[in-house]
């Protein structure tokens, strides 16, 4: 009942206007939209990703072939 209640009080405490002399510069609003636009995109890449592994899992198919390393010697060791 305690937490209720302080969530309570905390939301309308922070619903209730109080007057501010706050300024905003031009530069607030680009950092804004640059926030917003960096949460939209990660959020696109994060669905593309669970996307293709869901759509894999119901296909059968693994995600994609895991690279493969180099087997070249070091040019000091390889023969001539």
């Amino acid at each position: 009942m305690t937490k209720t209640r302080i969530a309570i009080v905390s939301t309308a405490l922070a619903i209730v206007p109080v007057e501010a002399h706050a300024y905003l510069d031009p530069g607030t609003g680009s950092l804004i939209l640059q926030g917003l636009m960096a949460a939209f995109f990660a959020a696109a890449f994060t669905f593309k990703l669970w996307w293709y592994r869901l759509k894999s899992i119901f296909m059968g198919a693994s995600p994609g072939p895991a690279p493969e390393r180099p087997t070249e010697e070091p040019a000091e060791h390889a023969e001539t």
